[in-house]
C-alpha cells in the first residue's frame, strides 16, 4: 500500500527530506505550513537514533526507524539532532486529507 493511500491524502501540499547531521542546532520552533484549511504533516522516521520531535506542550517522539507521527500542520514543533548516529533522517510529508 501507498503512504498516500494509508494516509488518505487527497493533496500533498509538500514533501521534504531532512537529513540532520550530528552536532547540528536544534531546529527554532516552527509549524509546517500557515493555511486555513486543516491539514497535516506526517514525519516518517527512517533511522534510529536518539533524536526526536519535540512539540511545545513539552511532549517528544523519539526516533524510531519506520515509525511515524501525525499531527495538525499548525502545531508549533521543532526536529533535535541526534548524537549516536552521523545524520538523523525523516521525510516530512504535508497534506490535506479525505
Amino acid at each position: 500500500m501507498q503512504l498516500t493511500d494509508k494516509l488518505g491524502i487527497i493533496a500533498i501540499l509538500r514533501v521534504k527530506l531532512n537529513a540532520t547531521p550530528k552536532g547540528a542546532p536544534e531546529q527554532e520552533w516552527h509549524t509546517d505550513w500557515q493555511i486555513s484549511t486543516p491539514s497535516k504533516t506526517c514525519v516518517l522516521y527512517l533511522n534510529s537514533n536518539n533524536g526526536y520531535t519535540e512539540f511545545e506542550t513539552g511532549e517528544k517522539v523519539k526516533s524510531e526507524s519506520n515509525t511515524a507521527v501525525i499531527f495538525d500542520t499548525n502545531i508549533k514543533h521543532r526536529g533535535v539532532p541526534a548524537t549516536d548516529t552521523d545524520r538523523r533522517l525523516v521525510l516530512n510529508v504535508s497534506y490535506f486529507e479525505k
